[in-house]
């Protein structure tokens, strides 16, 4: 049985953490900047760490997720809103969770997002969805996103990609327990910027390997590309995928905005931004 869950994420805040009142969600003023769909095992990733692909993947999909992000005029007070949402699909794939967001005063926008799902591979019904959210007087945002079957972002592993992120370190990759992850860096001490994949498939019947191509897109123009490969040994049912560009001295990132895609096959299965200042 699929089910549901709730969180928010704030990406803009200021002051301590108050007790929050209970508002009407027409009564922020807020415009509706996008509502996406992103994958999880469980539980929500950090914004940074969310991938949105376009179509999902039947076999190897647990919760499907929203993000909801929202403009307002700067708050004056701590507030709590509620959204219904309905998952539409294929006959007898339906859902009806919800988003309770919290803002804080100061706040001038937001991410918030809500789920449906189950900890089951495989229970997803393949087909189009549609995921409609309101206030209880109209609809604030709608979206869509497809269940495929079959549809591996790693076809060797029969893999999904659930998070992708970034971590600056020297030239030997940092071990898992010590990365300290971010999507701003410092020109003056950033070396290598890494990206990590994480993925998540079925217990693997037997030691299997795989490659990805991830390209950097710099602020100047620029595009540099690396092959990563990854080891799957039998029995495991996720890992995660290192890989990244670097230099051997701090100061030689230009300054800006950077994008990361990573490529299996040829086919997008994920893409992410960081800064450089």
């Amino acid at each position: 049985m699929l089910k549901l869950f709730g969180v928010f994420a704030a990406f803009v805040m200021a002051g301590s953490l108050q007790a929050q009142t209970k508002v009407a969600f027409a009564s922020l003023g807020a415009k509706v900047k996008g509502l996406r769909f992103f994958p999880s095992s469980e539980g929500f990733p950090l914004k940074s760490e969310r991938v949105y692909p376009a179509t999902f993947d039947s076999a190897t999909s647990k919760y499907i997720n929203m993000e909801i992000e929202l403009e307002y005029p700067k708050t004056a007070a701590p507030a709590t809103f509620t959204l219904a949402c309905s998952y539409a699909g294929p006959a007898g794939a339906a859902g009806t969770p919800s988003i309770d967001g919290t803002i804080q005063a100061g706040w001038t926008g937001s991410y918030h997002a809500g789920g449906w799902g189950t900890k089951t591979r495989g229970t997803w019904s393949v087909g189009r969805y549609q995921v409609t959210c309101g206030d209880g007087v109209s609809v604030v945002a709608s979206g869509s996103f497809s269940v495929t079957r079959d549809r591996y972002d790693v076809p060797e592993i029969k893999g999904a990609v659930v998070g992708f992120r970034f971590f600056e370190g020297p030239e030997t990759t940092p071990e898992l327990s010590t990365r300290k992850y971010s999507a701003r860096f410092e020109k003056s001490t950033a070396r290598w910027i890494r990206f990590e994949l994480s993925l998540d498939y079925s217990p693997a019947p037997a030691t299997t390997t795989y490659q990805t191509e991830c390209r950097y897109d710099y602020p100047d123009g620029r595009s540099f590309s690396v092959t990563s490969t990854g080891d799957v040994q039998q029995g495991w049912s996720g890992s995660y995928l290192a890989g990244g560009f670097g230099y051997p001295s701090a100061g030689l990132w230009p300054a800006g905005n950077y994008t990361v895609t990573c490529r299996s096959r040829g086919v997008v299965i994920a893409q992410g931004t960081f800064e450089v200042y």
